[in-house]
């Protein structure tokens, strides 16, 4: 067996094996430095302090990952008669649908723009979307958390005349072929205020 082992065509095989197992070992090293400084960069961001929405985005850019995570904040208020539900989610262990209300901005560059916002989310049941409560009213600063818009899939459903409308995502393209006004990119950002229960 020894003698097999030592001859050159299996040292030759030894030695690439060798090789192979000190390569891998390198990159598996370099991998795991690489995604714990893009764990640590994307701490910094999330728990960096609000920053003007128009220090990190304007009207033609969509959200991209050097702001998204980041807090921002603008003047402006609440339309309470553009909000939708995105039902099909499962928050903190429960059925919920995620409340969406447009947000119009009402100061500095960006005034007169629309930014969807996920106010929270319920778990009530559909049958007592409509008595959900209004989202508050008057100008105030609203901070939210940018994050990409997922992609569109189906359509803005309305049940009966004036019911609670509902979308299959949290996409700002399906939202923008219903709330009126300029919005603030292509693809918009959905910004979470907080992740808190609306019931």
């Amino acid at each position: 067996m020894l003698r097999v082992a030592l001859r050159p065509k299996f040292l030759g095989l030894l030695a690439l094996m060798a090789t192979a197992t000190l390569v891998c070992g390198l990159l598996a090293n370099w991998q795991f430095e690489r995604a714990t400084r893009a764990l640590d960069a994307r701490e910094e961001t999330t728990s960096a302090a609000p920053v003007p929405i128009e220090e990190l985005m304007d009207a033609h850019e969509p959200v991209t990952n050097a702001v998204q995570g980041r807090l921002a904040s603008f003047t402006g208020e609440f339309v309470p008669s553009e909000q939708v539900l995105v039902p099909g989610r499962e928050i903190d262990g429960h059925d919920a649908a995620v409340v969406v209300t447009n947000a119009r901005i009402t100061e500095g560059p960006l005034r007169g723009t629309s930014i969807p916002v996920a106010r929270g989310y319920t778990t009530a049941p559909s049958s007592e979307w409509d008595t959900l409560p209004e989202p508050p009213t008057g100008e105030r600063t609203i901070v939210v958390r940018l994050e990409a818009s997922e992609e569109a899939s189906g359509t803005v459903h309305r049940e009966g005349d004036g019911g609670v409308a509902t979308v299959g995502t949290l996409s700002s393209t399906l939202l923008v072929n219903v709330w009126e006004g300029p919005m603030l990119a292509e693809l918009l950002p959905i910004s979470w205020t907080e992740k808190s229960v609306i019931d």
